[in-house]
């Protein structure tokens, strides 16, 4: 079996968030690399973001979704009864 090309990931990130995540991904055992690792097959494997991804106000994604569609299918309604 043929073994895949290996390519390098470049990210800018600041310091002290890669300091903090090490140092909780040493406590778990993983390094860095690993941890990114986990995460892009995750996607892969989910064909998702495995993250609850939510608005600076604490809103998840998924509901801010859900109420612009609400507020758009009221709008349509209320032209077609005008």
């Amino acid at each position: 079996m043929a073994k895949n090309k290996q390519t390098t990931l470049q990210i800018r990130i600041d310091e002290q968030t890669k300091d903090q995540a090490k140092q909780i991904l040493g406590e778990l055992g993983l390094d860095m690399s690993s941890a990114i690792k986990l995460f892009l097959k995750n996607i892969i494997i989910t064909e998702s973001v495995p993250l609850e991804l939510r608005s600076e106000k604490g809103m998840l994604a998924e509901r801010k979704c859900e109420l612009l569609r609400d507020v758009a299918l009221e709008s349509a309604k209320a032209r077609q009864t005008k």
